[in-house]
C-alpha cells in the first residue's frame, strides 16, 4: 500500500501515509467494503440506472426490499415464459381454445361425455401399435 500512496500521493510523507494505512486496516470490513444497499444509498442509484448499467450487486435507492423481491419474481416468470415458448409450449388461452372440453366432440356424435371417453379408450386398446407385428 505504501507503493500506491507514493505513486498517487507523492506529497504525503511516509509517517502520515503509514498512519492512514493503519487507520484503514483497523476499520471493520463492512466499513471498508460497504454492502450493496449502502452503496445504492450513497450513490443515489435508481433502478432505471441500475438496469441500464447492469449493476446487479448494488441495490437501488428508489425500491424497497419487497419491491425488489417482486421484480425478481416478475423477471423469473418472464424468463420461464420465454423458455417454455422456445420449447414449443402453448399459452393457456391457446390450450383452452383447442381443448377437448371446449370443442366437445361428444355432442357432434350425439353421446354423453362419459360414453365418448369410454369409446375412445376402447378404440385405443384395440388398435394395433406400429411397433407390434400384425397378426
Amino acid at each position: 500500500m505504501l507503493c500506491a500512496v507514493e505513486m498517487h500521493a507523492p506529497w504525503l510523507d511516509q509517517v502520515t501515509a503509514e498512519q492512514m494505512i493503519e487507520a484503514v486496516l483497523n476499520l471493520p470490513f463492512s466499513a471498508r467494503a460497504p454492502d450493496g444497499v449502502t452503496l445504492g444509498q450513497r450513490l443515489r442509484l435508481t433502478n432505471a440506472e441500475r438496469e441500464r448499467l447492469r449493476l446487479w450487486t448494488i441495490a437501488p435507492c428508489d425500491m424497497s426490499a419487497e419491491d425488489m423481491a417482486e421484480q425478481r419474481k416478475a423477471k423469473a416468470r418472464e424468463r420461464m415464459r420465454r423458455y417454455r415458448a422456445k420449447r414449443g409450449a402453448k399459452t393457456r388461452a391457446e390450450y383452452r381454445g383447442n381443448s377437448i372440453a371446449k370443442t366437445k366432440p361428444w355432442q357432434a356424435e350425439g353421446v354423453s361425455r362419459r360414453t365418448w371417453y369410454r369409446h375412445q379408450k376402447k378404440t385405443r386398446d384395440t388398435s394395433p401399435c406400429a411397433a407390434c407385428p400384425t397378426l
